[in-house]
């Protein structure tokens, strides 16, 4: 699923509701808030593109997402005020 460049915001309340995505591609949007997807979707997501967004925090629970491949994850050029998982920035 790609949503990227398309000035959405607000939150990720709807994407949780969807199932069984292997991609997932946020970047170039105005989101905002905690990134977080359901279990079922850390379950899933293979690739992972969240960059140039205005998320402000990571959630923990993305150190379980056991499918997602590090070198198909972007989180880059966020508002991050917490340190982001070490997992995350080590390529």
């Amino acid at each position: 699923l790609d949503l990227s460049n398309n000035n959405f915001t607000g939150d990720l309340t709807h994407v949780n509701e969807l199932i069984n995505l292997t991609q997932l591609s946020l970047n170039s949007n105005r989101l905002s808030g905690e990134f977080w997807l359901n279990d079922q979707l850390m379950g899933t997501i293979e690739r992972l593109k969240i960059e140039s967004n205005e998320f402000t925090s990571v959630a923990a629970h993305l150190a379980n997402a056991t499918a997602l491949k590090l070198d198909q994850c972007d989180v880059s050029e966020n508002d991050f005020t917490c340190p982001i998982p070490s997992w995350m920035i080590e390529r």
